[in-house]
């Protein structure tokens, strides 16, 4: 198994998402570490109330299976989008990355975060599959605990938007992120995660790009049965194939 403890003491962003729930599960309970996790509130974001829920529910399922590892992790630090410094520099780097490749928003307002709170090490959990380690393969170099940093020497844009972070799952796929958890006796924990930014009626949406993203790496089962319907709806629809008959297909389907 990859050695992923990179330090004594974390600053990680979480969302309440696989990737980042992964992190802070492993580095608390496994590695003993003391886990610092930090929450940007954007009120536009649809999945803000899930995110929130589904972090007290990881403490909650953390401290009922070890509650020393439960207490390694700290108070949410909790920052709207809004108080978030400006940055020039910051931005027009991540307007050239972003011109070039499909980039989320976020690694700009991410960055302005880590830079104005003199975060150097801010981790950023990034998966294999993910935006950003497409963005910067080739562009990172290995810690020698675990994880990866944009490799010394890269010019802006890169180093203006990356360089304060440090990426402890960037070559795991969630799919290897679960059978650790497993492996670990931590699963109930990683489960209570949550990822889609679009829910509907609730759950999650099945189109979004997370949701893809959990179906592709082989975690349908924490789609509904509806949310698979339209996951595989849209497939058809791209595929500009006529979809099969799916009478009683939600019955068939895995349950979240």
């Amino acid at each position: 198994m990859e050695r992923i403890v990179m330090n004594t003491t974390i600053n990680i962003l979480w969302t309440g998402g696989w990737a980042s729930t992964f992190r802070v599960a492993y580095a608390a309970l496994i590695g003993k570490r003391v886990v610092i996790p930090h929450y940007i509130v954007d009120l536009n974001r649809h999945s803000t109330l899930h995110e929130m829920r589904a972090i007290a529910e990881v403490r909650e399922a953390l401290a009922l299976l070890d509650e020393r590892a439960a207490e390694r992790v700290g108070a949410l630090a909790i920052t709207p989008i809004t108080e978030i410094s400006q940055d020039a520099s910051i931005t027009r780097a991540y307007w050239q990355m972003a011109a070039a490749e499909a980039l989320n928003d976020q690694y700009d307002w991410l960055a302005r975060y880590a830079k104005s709170r003199g975060l150097e090490r801010l981790e950023l959990c990034s998966s294999l599959h993910d935006s950003a380690s497409h963005i910067l393969r080739g562009k990172v170099e290995r810690l020698p605990m675990g994880g990866c940093r944009l490799r010394e020497g890269l010019n802006c844009p890169y180093s203006e938007v990356f360089a304060m972070f440090h990426f402890p799952v960037m070559a795991l796929s969630r799919l290897q992120m679960r059978t650790i958890a497993e492996q670990s006796g931590f699963l109930s924990v990683l489960e209570h995660s949550w990822f889609c930014p679009r829910p509907l009626d609730g759950e999650p949406c099945g189109t979004c790009d997370a949701c893809r993203l959990t179906v592709d790496e082989g975690l349908s089962y924490r789609l509904s049965a509806e949310a698979m319907l339209r996951h595989r709806r849209q497939h058809f629809q791209r595929s500009g194939r006529v979809m099969p008959g799916v009478e009683g297909l939600s019955r068939q389907l895995p349950m979240r």
